[in-house]
């Protein structure tokens, strides 16, 4: 039951990954992020960068951004 969850989950991202990729181009970076990034990205056949603190940074980013922004009264 429990590999059959994973290997699933793995599938249906790679078949988005494929559909992706077939769009982008075939040098489209695929990036892994989040708690289970290694071990899904350790079982996709796209083999993608591990970044585990991608949508933190990215969040940090926004954040710092619209500190220089002045607010409506």
């Amino acid at each position: 039951m429990q590999s059959g969850l994973f290997y699933g989950a793995v599938d249906s991202i790679d078949g988005m990954l494929d559909r992706l990729c077939a769009v982008l181009g075939k040098q489209t970076k695929v990036i892994a992020t989040g708690g289970q990034a290694p071990l899904v990205a350790g079982a996709s056949k796209y083999k993608p960068t591990i970044d585990s603190s991608l949508t933190l940074d990215g969040l940090r980013i926004v954040y710092h951004r619209n500190q220089s922004v002045p607010r409506r009264k």
